[in-house]
């Protein structure tokens, strides 16, 4: 009842509304049903016009069509494109008729307001048809009826205006109407009634809805349902009311017998739930993805309903969701018993002819014969026995015969070979339990990870392997533990790129071994002890050595390679200022570097987006610099550039 509702206060829009200038009122009803053509807009040329038109209509008066406000016929066209266009998808979407022609307007507003309002006073169901020229004509939609404004009539009952005789005039006698309304009128300050005829569309259907309420706001208010839905945990209600627990699946067969349930469809153990939990008055939520048979089921619970005497109210929001359950209910010889409330089946002529159907039609109901019934049991039962056979867990194996089949079956895929099996393995067969199973698959295991070796003999990379445990020379794993240190260490000096500037970084084993030998033939040549003589122990005079320098005691090979390579720094012909390593100095490099590495982030970022627009040879173009200047000074949207376009991808 507020400001946005058009009903109660109409504005004209831009391509939405249209103002019927001619006819009249009266003449436009009366040739309603035949229908009607606009007329072509007669479009003002420049210059001075004698005519003396106004400049509203923007056209000369024409007998066999109508005139609107608009003064161009792409406006026109446009306006009855958008009405045809959202009129059309309302009701396929919703099954409501939106699309009216508002018949006079009553400009009215409250007391103390500074603005009035104006609201339609009849409202004529019509529809916008394409004939086969191609032209749109207006005509009277036969399956709706014409009514009085619904909320204008709530509205001034609120306000105390008696309305009376305005809602009890013939909506199609719009002289009357007009007439009582500015007689109901008369005594209001600033209200006017015009015979203004506007098209457009109206949700007439939300009165209705708001009259049902108030007339049953009682009824309403004492539901459990409703005040389980509004108040929640505070409505105080029982737990039994709404909670409950839906019978468990595996025992649904016991809560519902399926062949004294009447189903029309197929349905499963969880759409068999939600049917026994609507048997027993439950109120709940199914809930599902799209093709999970709600739908299916909703015709199921809607069939065991009837079956039981009860009525139905089907609801949705969308009309093809009404169809589509509807249709499942008429394949299943149901069609007789329902009664569409929606869509073009809502008018009084259609509601009263298939009350008419429906009352003279004879229906024979038809069933299973009670030896048919029992057969079904018996089948039923026996296909539930093999079921809880299958999965029934078996001792002493401790599994289910469905799980073993299921192994068969994959092993038979992987084309297993067959075992003969000796009388006495399979005696073991018949009480092999899940702890042996467990110690014949585990030895199986170490069987697999042996057989490579045996199979490939001296080819075998590892083949004669001891372990050294048994020597006492150390384990295996801790040899390998000390190779892949030592790799790590290695990989971190060759990070630190011990080598010379003008040496390449080896980048094979075999590159390796070669630069091991060269620096091996550099050492000094031993005269004299053993081959295998370690090293001499240097680490005091690098300790020494680091002590000059202000460091600590080099901890591993990385912290000794750095070392190393500050003590070449005094050789180097071009060394590094000592104002360099002053604190200032070094924050200031950090702060640079940082920079560096932004901007680079930066340009790494803008390049891609380039990638999707221009190709390489844009960082060719001679005039890039000034297409850059004026992506950023002169153009500030879409527009249509050829040079740009010159350098795109796509050019």
């Amino acid at each position: 009842m507020g400001g946005r509702n058009r009903l109660l206060n109409f504005r004209h829009t831009r391509s939405s509304t249209l103002e019927i200038t001619s006819p009249g009122a009266g003449s436009l009803l009366e040739q309603l049903a035949r229908g009607w053509d606009f007329a072509p807009v007669e479009e003002e040329q420049s210059g001075v016009s004698l005519d003396k038109v106004p400049r509203g209509v923007g056209t000369t008066w024409a007998a066999d069509g109508l005139l609107t406000q608009k003064q161009t016929q792409q406006a026109l066209d446009t306006a009855l494109r958008q009405l045809r266009q959202k009129s059309n998808q309302t009701f396929n979407d919703f099954g409501l008729w939106v699309l009216w022609v508002g018949v006079g307007m009553l400009d009215w507003c409250e007391e103390g307001a500074h603005e009035s309002s104006s609201a339609p006073l009849v409202l004529v169901p019509v529809q916008l048809v394409r004939d086969r020229t191609g032209r749109i004509r207006l005509q009277e939609a036969e399956e709706q009826d014409a009514l009085h404004n619904p909320a204008l009539a709530v509205k001034l009952a609120q306000l105390g205006v008696d309305w009376t005789a305005v809602a009890d005039t013939d909506c199609r006698d719009a002289a009357a109407v007009l007439a009582r309304a500015r007689a109901a009128a008369a005594g209001q300050t600033g209200w006017v009634v015009r015979d203004s005829v506007v098209l457009a569309m109206f949700a007439a259907h939300k009165e209705a809805m708001y009259q049902d309420l108030k007339e049953n706001e009682a009824a309403i208010l004492a539901s459990p349902l409703i005040r389980a839905i509004g108040l929640g945990p505070d409505a105080g209600l029982p737990d039994d009311v709404i909670g409950f627990e839906p019978p468990a699946i595996e025992r649904i067969d016991e809560v519902q017998v399926p062949e004294r349930t009447p189903l029309v469809l197929d349905a499963d153990a969880s759409q068999r739930q939600c049917i026994a939990a609507a048997m027993e008055n439950r109120s709940f939520v199914m809930s599902g993805p799209p093709g999970t048979g709600k739908s299916q089921t909703i015709t199921n619970m809607i069939a065991a309903l009837m079956h039981s005497g009860r009525s139905v109210l089907f609801v949705s929001e969308k009309a093809a969701a009404l169809d589509v359950v509807r249709n499942r209910l008429t394949d299943v010889g149901l069609g007789d018993f329902v009664l569409a409330l929606h869509s073009s089946d809502t008018s009084k002529k259609a509601v009263a002819q298939e009350l008419d159907r429906a009352l003279t039609t004879e229906v024979r109901a038809s069933g299973a014969a009670q030896h048919e019934l029992d057969e079904a049991r018996r089948l039923r039962e026996e296909l539930s026995a093999y079921a809880a056979a299958m999965n029934e867990v078996r001792q002493p194996l401790g599994r289910t015969l469905h799980d073993v089949i299921g192994r068969l079956a994959l092993l038979g895929r992987r084309e297993v070979p067959q075992l003969t099996l000796t009388s006495g393995a399979a005696a073991v067969t018949d009480t092999l339990s899940a702890a042996a199973l467990h110690e014949v698959l585990t030895a199986a295991r170490s069987v697999a990870r042996s057989w490579r070796p045996v199979a490939e003999g001296d080819s075998f990379a590892w083949w004669g392997l001891r372990d050294p445990e048994a020597t006492g020379a150390g384990s295996a794993t801790t040899a390998l533990a000390d190779a892949a240190d030592a790799l790590q260490s290695l990989r971190a000096a060759a990070e630190r790129r011990p080598l010379a500037a003008d040496t390449p970084l080896p980048r094979t084993a075999r590159d390796v071994r070669r630069i091991a030998d060269d620096l091996r033939a550099g050492l000094p040549v031993r005269t004299s002890g053993p081959t295998n003589a370690p090293f001499e122990d240097h680490s005091p005079v690098i300790a020494q050595l680091a002590e000059g320098y202000g460091l600590g005691k080099p901890r591993d090979i990385v912290s000794m390679l750095a070392l190393f390579e500050l003590v070449d720094l005094e050789k180097a012909e071009n060394r590094p200022p000592v104002h360099w390593f002053d604190v200032a100095t070094m924050r200031q490099a950090q702060a640079a570097a940082e920079q560096l590495r932004e901007a680079l982030g930066q340009e790494a970022a803008a390049r891609g987006a380039a990638q999707d627009v221009f190709g390489p040879q844009v960082l060719n173009y001679e005039a890039l610099a000034d297409l850059v200047r004026r992506f950023a000074e002169d153009h500030h949207g879409l527009t249509a550039d050829p040079v740009a376009h010159s350098v795109t991808r796509r050019g």
